[in-house]
């Protein structure tokens, strides 16, 4: 019976030292091909490429890495309902140990539910990851984790929480900055340019202008940093955003001009006094790495054109100062050097 126990023992351990990979030399090829697809941001074809290889080799040590990629190439391409599913799969084959993979997965499965516009499910995913902080990067868990809260909060419409949020990735990002950590500058203006897209500085029928504010920055910073096509994007995005803000001046102005409309001029042209500010402390900063182009030159000649236009809403008399259609007609001859006279009071 020892004897037996022994072999078992002896046997039991050799095997334990074995290990045996589960793919083929011609599988790690694919992948390898398949990562180059994606490394050329081909998302598309790499979504199509993840798939076949899936059908090739279903069961491997690479099922799981192959599923997150295809789960990848799909929310790259705005399929994150069917990506969901595949960061799903591979978060379960990666079996129930914790690990930074699963940890990951979960960043993205938040990720995706917030594009599908499932707040609650990102809150819940992102608040589950706070148990596997350490298994994180330090730019996916101060970072990105607290960029996804924000989005997510500012969804669900609560603006402390998600004010509270955008506060700490700026200031991460800025530990990250100075402290001189590799931050891809991709990931960086993507993440600055979603931050900006799920920003509305318009809640109802009231503007916020710190909102306004923090967009104008995250939008500027992707004009500096993104490559061209992206950075056409967030400059657009900034025109509408100021075009939209003269637009509820104009709407908010009363229709009758007259002394009883005074309080409400004041209240508006303190209004545009601070979306003056917010213009004003627009700037770009170009480093000779990202060459200023000749429509960011239009937009740099667009923002001073709007400035002007702000300016002279804001010089506007209030109702109560404009002088009367007869002191007008009056006051056209005199100043070309003609002397009118004053019209008799029928009074005296």
């Amino acid at each position: 019976m020892r004897i037996y126990l022994w072999f078992f023992i002896v046997t039991l351990l050799s095997c334990a030292q074995i290990k045996t990979p589960r793919f083929s030399n011609d599988e790690a090829k694919d992948f390898q091909a398949g990562l180059s697809i994606m490394r050329q941001n081909n998302y598309a074809e790499a979504a199509d490429y993840w798939q076949h290889f899936l059908q090739r080799y279903p069961i491997t040590d690479l099922s799981p890495s192959a599923y997150y990629l295809w789960a990848r190439s799909l929310e790259k391409t705005d399929h994150c309902e069917v990506a969901i599913g595949h960061y799903k799969s591979a978060y379960t084959l990666w079996g129930v140990r914790p690990s930074k993979d699963k940890a990951r997965t979960k960043l993205r499965i938040a990720s995706c539910y917030l594009k599908n516009g499932q707040s609650d499910l990102a809150i819940a995913e992102l608040k589950e990851i706070e148990k596997q902080r350490k298994l994180l990067s330090w730019q996916d868990y101060y970072i990105e984790r607290n960029s996804l809260l924000a989005i997510a909060y500012a969804q669900e419409g609560n603006a402390k929480q998600s004010a509270t949020h955008y506060q700490l990735v700026d200031k991460y990002i800025q530990q990250a900055l100075k402290s001189k950590r590799e931050i891809e500058e991709s990931w960086l203006s993507d993440l600055y340019m979603d931050l900006a897209t799920n920003l509305d500085a318009f809640s109802g029928d009231s503007l916020s202008t710190e909102v306004m504010k923090m967009k104008q920055k995250y939008l500027s910073r992707v004009i500096e940093k993104a490559d061209s096509e992206k950075a056409e994007q967030a400059a657009a995005k900034l025109k509408e955003m100021y075009t939209k803000a003269w637009d509820h001046l104009l709407q908010k102005e009363p229709k009758n001009r007259n002394y009883k409309s005074n309080m409400a001029y004041q209240k508006l042209r303190s209004l545009a006094e601070a979306i003056q500010a917010v213009v004003l402390s627009f700037d770009l900063e170009f480093s000779p790495v990202y060459e200023e182009t000749p429509s960011l030159r239009e937009l740099k000649k667009w923002v001073v054109e709007y400035q002007v236009q702000l300016q002279n809403w804001i010089n506007q008399p209030l109702p109560s100062q404009e002088i009367s259609e007869e002191a007008k007609s009056r006051q056209a001859p005199k100043e070309k050097g003609k002397l009118v006279p004053v019209k008799k009071d029928p009074n005296l």
